[in-house]
């Protein structure tokens, strides 16, 4: 990402923020839904994405947000006319955190309506977005060493962002069920056995994924990484700072362009780094205790409902 286009932190703001409308979506490459691309795709998955894909037009770097559904007392949903007050006790709701799936390359929780499962099941449903491709998932250095899967880190971030904040809207920071559907169910695989997000989250959903998939990593995170750095005209050394500069650099729609002019056999799948105090996998992870807390089903893309 060139500098003049790199997005601030947000300033924090007085008084009510007025949040109605859905926040953009992170860049992406789309699925192909002309005659050619959908050739191979059933009638019901192509009416799925017919329905999807509305939801991911507004593209931009500045993405990482997060939906917020709240039930009010009545059973109804949340909305900006009833504020909790921290100071009076209340019993707090549950919360369950929603990550996407579909792929590593698109997707958003914009599609994703808590509001339903928020009124019914009298929990807090939040949806998020998190950096995918070749921003979210790319090994950005051919050091080992070097940290990666920035999309698992967003999600991290939205996490500490949810213990910290979600008490305001009545929510139990300590009751927290992480979900996921697909490849967000991989992710939430490897989030329950990684220690940066230790504390984060408290039970887990895995629904049609896990880490043990054969799509959910990728055995081949250092060759996409030099295809792309030699497409892009940045350096293989073992400077590691010059290419991470050089790639910084670059636009995104140009990182994109190079990206689709690799060998597709490769993929942005999740890298597993070896260096064990970024982003680690626990090789003596406490396994009965995860496996305590976790629910582990197959669904149909027909079962997880849109807007």
């Amino acid at each position: 990402m060139a500098p003049s286009e790199a997005q601030c932190a947000p300033l924090p703001w007085q008084g009510l923020k007025i949040a109605r409308h859905l926040p953009p979506v992170c860049p992406q490459q789309l699925p192909d839904m002309t005659a050619q691309g959908s050739v191979k795709m059933s009638r019901g998955r192509y009416k799925q994405l017919t329905r999807l894909l509305p939801y991911l037009k507004t593209e931009s770097e500045d993405c990482l947000y997060l939906n917020v559904y709240v039930p009010r007392g009545d059973g109804a949903v949340y909305d900006s006319s009833s504020v909790y007050d921290m100071d009076i006790p209340t019993k707090r709701l549950p919360v369950m955190v929603y990550v996407h799936g579909e792929s590593f390359e698109w997707n958003s929780g914009n599609p994703y309506d808590g509001s339903v499962l928020a009124s019914y099941g009298q929990v807090i449903v939040v949806t998020i977005n998190y950096r995918l491709g070749v921003m979210g998932f790319l090994k950005p250095s051919i050091d080992e060493n070097t940290v990666a899967n920035f999309g698992l880190l967003d999600q991290i971030a939205a996490l500490h962002w949810i213990k910290e904040n979600i008490a305001s809207f009545g929510g139990d920071k300590d009751s927290v069920t992480l979900m996921g559907h697909s490849t967000g169910a991989a992710c939430v695989n490897y989030l329950m056995i990684s220690p940066v997000a230790s504390g984060l989250f408290h039970r887990a959903i895995l629904m049609s994924g896990s880490a043990m998939s054969d799509w959910a990593v990728s055995n081949h995170s250092l060759q996409l990484t030099m295809q792309i750095a030699h497409t892009l005209d940045c350096p293989l050394n073992d400077d590691n700072e010059e290419m991470l500069s050089c790639l910084r650099q670059k636009r995104y729609i140009d990182v994109s362009v190079a990206f689709d002019k690799v060998d597709h056999t490769t993929n942005t799948a999740i890298y597993l780094s070896h260096n064990t105090e970024e982003f680690p996998v626990k090789a003596d992870a406490p396994q009965t205790a995860i496996l305590a807390n976790v629910l582990a089903i197959s669904c149909s893309d027909k079962s997880l409902d849109m807007h």
